[in-house]
């Protein structure tokens, strides 16, 4: 895997999962601004968009930590559909230390992004 992602991954899951979760395969995606991330339940892979190749550690890490909480909790069966994220989801992504702050940089990440991607000045 990606050292850059393997790296996240170890420090994720030794601060937030107890070290028990399994190494995903783990790799970078397109350059997307819309699906910033993606779990795969099927092949157990984690993608990050590459619009983060150059992200702080703690950007990377929360894109990270919410992968991850897909492949811990899986996800629920409920009246024929399925729900990814759940309430108990959405509790557990706001553990993150300081994820309103950091939802914030990413949001800048894309906004930047997106202006150098399409020449906007």
């Amino acid at each position: 895997p990606d050292p850059t992602l393997k790296t996240s991954f170890q420090r994720v899951n030794q601060q937030f999962f107890y070290s028990y979760l399994n190494l995903p395969n783990l790799r970078w995606g397109q350059k997307s601004f819309r699906k910033l991330a993606s779990y795969n339940y099927h092949t157990d892979t984690v993608t990050v968009s590459t619009i983060f190749l150059n992200a702080q550690p703690k950007i990377l890490d929360y894109l990270m930590y919410h992968e991850l909480l897909h492949k811990d909790q899986k996800f629920k069966h409920k009246n024929g559909r399925s729900a990814y994220h759940t309430r108990e989801f959405k509790e557990a992504e706001k553990l993150y230390p300081d994820y309103k702050e950091i939802e914030t940089e990413i949001a800048s990440i894309i906004k930047n992004t997106r202006k150098r991607w399409w020449g906007w000045f």
